[in-house]
């Protein structure tokens, strides 16, 4: 992740170094996201052939680089809009206990969570959910990583 200043006022350094902390499990959240929309039955069965579809099933990782610039943009809406209150934590939110409870499910290893700023937890949860979204009903964003494995 390059973390720098990408728009007015883009001075939060903690929300920037959450994501540079979570930045290797959020190249994995794209990774995965998007290999199993494209093994899926319903993308695969409309745009693929078998062969294709197998082959995306066999690729296990990526270089990060193919998957960064994607990602930076993503990281800087998410800071956009948390400057904007979008992300504030709500009264009844979840509490740190359930958050890493949420990251545990989702990864092996959750160390990045004591490198974090416990008040900007949520912030790692929001960031989460917004980048697997985004993903989701943007996946023209990623490219065409899969075609350079």
């Amino acid at each position: 992740m390059i973390v720098g200043t990408s728009f007015k006022n883009d001075n939060n350094e903690t929300l920037k170094n959450m994501q540079h902390e979570m930045y290797d499990y959020s190249i994995s959240t794209i990774f995965l996201t998007v290999k199993h929309i494209y093994t899926g039955k319903s993308y695969s069965i409309l745009y693929l052939t078998e062969d294709e579809i197998e082959k995306y099933r066999n690729i296990e990782n990526c270089d990060h680089r193919l998957l960064q610039g994607t990602h930076d943009i993503i990281a800087d809406v998410f800071r956009y809009k948390a400057q904007e209150g979008e992300f504030e934590n709500d009264l009844f939110g979840v509490d740190n206990k359930q958050i890493e409870n949420e990251f545990a499910s989702e990864y092996t290893d959750t160390e990045f969570l004591l490198k974090i700023p416990k008040d900007y937890w949520h912030y790692a949860s929001k960031w989460y959910q917004f980048l697997n979204k985004t993903i989701k009903e943007n996946l023209s964003l990623v490219g065409n990583w899969h075609l350079q494995q």
